[in-house]
Order: C-alpha cells, then structure tokens, then sequence
C-alpha cells in the first residue's frame, strides 16, 4: 500500500492510516507493520521500521520517517463504530477529519484558532455538536451560510 511517498506493508494485522498535510500517520492495532520511505529511482533511503500493536509512526511530507511513539487504538479507529474521537487535538486537526463526512464544509477565519486544543468524543452523523461544544466553552462564534460554516474569533468582523 502507500499513500504519498509512504509505503506500508501488512503482515496480518489491524492498522489505521491517516494522510495529512502534515504527512502519513501509522498506527498499528493488532499484529506487525512494516512502513517505509517509497524510493524514488536511483535514490537510496533509510531501513524500514517494524510497528506493532500499539505503536505507530509519522512520515512527514517527504517520506522521512520519525519516531516510533504508542498508539491509542481505541480513539483513532472509534470511526469504525460511528464514531469521532479527539484527546487533546488541534482544533484544525478535527476539523480537517470531520469535514471528510460534511456536506457544509467547516473553515476558520483566523489560523490562530486551529491551535486550540480540544477533547470531544462525536457521532459521525452528529458532526454539529463539535460547533455547539466550541461555542460553548470558547471564545468563537459559529456563522452559518450557503458556503459552509466558519467559526470566528468573538469580537471579529463578518
């Protein structure tokens, strides 16, 4: 399999892989994957490196490969039950993922806001209660249009 300049081989296993902007995140669930650098012709690239469960790694844009770190199987593959967890992320990282199943595309006016951190657990049809969760406990206003839904900082122009 690969996804950008990422190559994952499966060795019977359960794994999650997310493709980013900010590269390919491997996370394994059961058993052993093997994930490396896709070579370009002519290039040499480093040793693939071996995840198990409970593991995962990113490769940034490039293909380069970082560090192994523990993987939280239960919160990144809830999609497969309906639904979407979050544990302190990036407010841009979550709207990235849930706009995959919106029809109404969600956007931020400032790229200040995309840094706030959040936790909220969602079902994948119920994608507006992250707007109702925002307005509740930050300093955000949610303004709806035909275009989509754009949250802004309080106290900033339309």
């Amino acid at each position: 399999m690969r996804a950008g300049p990422t190559a994952i081989t499966v060795v019977g296993t359960a794994f999650d892989v997310r493709r980013g902007g900010e590269g390919v995140r491997v996370g394994v669930a059961e058993g052993v994957v093997t994930v490396a650098t896709a070579a370009a012709q002519g290039d040499t690239t480093p040793p693939p490196t071996r995840i198990g469960a409970g593991q995962q790694v990113t490769a940034g844009p490039d293909g380069a490969l970082g560090a192994v770190s523990d993987f939280d199987a239960e919160t990144a593959l809830a999609w497969r039950d309906g639904r979407l967890v979050y544990v302190d992320e990036a407010l841009s990282v979550v709207i990235a993922e849930i706009n995959r199943y919106r029809a109404s595309k969600i956007r931020l006016a400032d790229a200040a806001l995309g840094q706030i951190r959040i936790t909220i657990a969602l079902p994948i049809d119920r994608t507006d209660a992250l707007l109702s969760a925002l307005e509740a406990t930050e300093p955000v206003r949610i303004h709806r249009s035909a275009a989509g839904v754009t949250i802004r900082l309080d106290g900033r122009p339309d």
